[in-house]
C-alpha cells in the first residue's frame, strides 16, 4: 500500500467540487491539481455517516447533491483488509474513502412518488410490506442496496408516522388506494417472533376480504399465534360499510368472522370452503371504532373443520360471535 495522504477539509472540498463538476473522480482531479500520472500514492480519506444520513469528513458536513450521488453510488463493503473499524468504502481510482456509520451506511431521507431516497438522486422503490421496525419502534428500516437495511431518518419517520398504527403486537402501514379503500400492510420487527405467522393478502387472489387482487376489497392481513392456535386481525370499519349510519352492516360483520376463522384453519395447515356460518350479533359494531377479530379451530372430523370466532371492541367487549363449519379442500403442510 502506498503513502496515506490526509488533507484538511477545505482542500478536500475543493478537490471534490472539481471532481464532481467535471464528472471525474479525485484521481483525475489530482492530475489537474499538479500531480503526475506516474504518482503511485494511494490516498485514504475517512468519513462518518450519522443517523440522519449526513456525511462528514474531518467534522465538516458534505452537502453538495452531485457529490453525494457520486459518493453513495460507489458505496460498498470494505473489502480491503485495512481499517476494519470503517466497515464501508467508496472507492474512486487510487482513492479509498473509508466510511463508518452511526447506524446504517444508507439512511433514507425522503419519500417522493413511491420512491425512498438515500441520496439526492438515488432511490429504491417503496413497498410498505418490506418495512421493519427495531426495538419498541424507535427505528424504522427498509432494505438498502448496501448494508442490507437502511434506517429511515427522523424527519421521514415523523412524516410516515401519520400512516402507521398499531396492529396487535406489531404495526401496520395504512395506505389509501385509488378506490379510497384502506390497505393495511403489516410491519414486522427486524428480529422476528417465531411464534407469530403473518398472513398477508395474496397477490392475484380476488377474495374481497383477504385478496390483493380485488381493488374494491379490504385486503385484510392476519396474525396467527402458534402457541394458542388463534388467528387475529385488527380493523376499523369505514363509513361505506355502514348499514345504520352509525353501525357496521351485519353482512360485513359476517364477512370478517368468516375471514378470521379461515385464517385459524390456514394456521393449522388446511384450506377450504365455508359450509355453514352462524353469527350471533351481541352489540353494534360502530363505524370508525377499532375492532379486534379472533378465531380458533375447535376440532376436525375428517374433512369437516369446526371453528369459532369473535369480534371485540377496544376494551374487550364481545360484539359478535360465530360458529363455522368448513370443508377442507387442500392440505397446505
Amino acid at each position: 500500500m502506498g503513502v496515506t495522504e490526509k488533507t484538511n477539509s477545505w482542500h478536500f472540498l475543493g478537490k471534490c467540487w472539481l471532481a464532481v463538476t467535471q464528472g471525474r473522480c479525485l484521481e483525475i482531479a489530482a492530475i489537474v491539481a499538479g500531480w503526475t500520472t506516474g504518482d503511485t500514492l494511494e490516498r485514504e480519506y475517512f468519513y462518518t455517516i450519522d443517523r440522519q444520513g449526513r456525511l462528514f469528513h474531518d467534522g465538516t458536513e458534505l452537502s453538495d447533491p452531485a457529490f453525494l450521488d457520486f459518493f453513495f453510488a460507489r458505496l460498498k463493503s470494505n473489502d480491503t483488509g485495512s481499517h476494519p473499524e470503517y466497515p464501508y468504502l467508496s472507492p474512486c481510482g487510487r482513492e479509498l474513502n473509508f466510511i463508518k456509520a452511526s447506524h446504517t451506511p444508507m439512511v433514507f431521507q425522503k419519500l417522493v412518488d413511491g420512491k425512498l431516497y438515500y441520496a439526492p438522486g438515488l432511490s429504491v422503490v417503496f413497498d410498505p410490506v418490506q418495512l421493519r421496525y427495531a426495538g419498541n419502534a424507535e427505528a424504522l428500516l427498509y432494505p438498502a442496496p448496501v448494508g442490507q437495511w437502511g434506517l429511515l431518518n427522523r424527519e421521514l419517520i415523523i412524516e410516515m408516522g401519520r400512516s402507521i398504527e398499531s396492529f396487535g403486537p406489531y404495526y401496520a402501514y395504512v395506505e389509501t388506494t385509488a378506490h379510497t379503500r384502506v390497505r393495511l400492510h403489516v410491519i414486522e420487527p427486524l428480529e422476528l417472533d417465531s411464534n407469530i405467522v403473518v398472513f398477508r393478502p395474496e397477490t392475484g387472489t380476488v377474495c374481497f376480504g383477504c385478496g390483493a387482487g380485488n381493488d374494491p376489497g379490504i385486503a385484510l392481513p392476519f396474525l396467527y399465534f402458534k402457541n394458542s392456535g388463534q388467528a387475529h386481525s385488527w380493523f376499523t370499519p369505514p363509513g361505506w360499510m355502514a348499514g345504520h349510519p352509525q353501525f357496521m352492516h351485519g353482512g360485513f360483520i359476517s364477512l370478517l368472522l368468516d375471514e378470521v376463522m379461515a385464517k385459524a384453519m390456514k394456521g393449522q395447515g388446511f384450506k377450504g370452503f365455508t359450509a355453514n356460518l352462524n353469527v350471533d350479533f351481541k352489540q353494534p359494531c360502530k363505524i370508525g371504532e377499532p375492532l379486534e377479530l379472533k378465531a380458533i379451530l375447535l376440532r376436525r372430523e375428517r374433512r369437516k373443520v369446526f371453528l369459532s370466532g369473535e369480534i371485540l371492541n377496544q376494551v374487550g367487549g364481545v360484539l359478535a360471535v360465530a360458529q363455522g363449519l368448513f370443508v377442507v379442500t387442500e392440505e397446505t403442510r
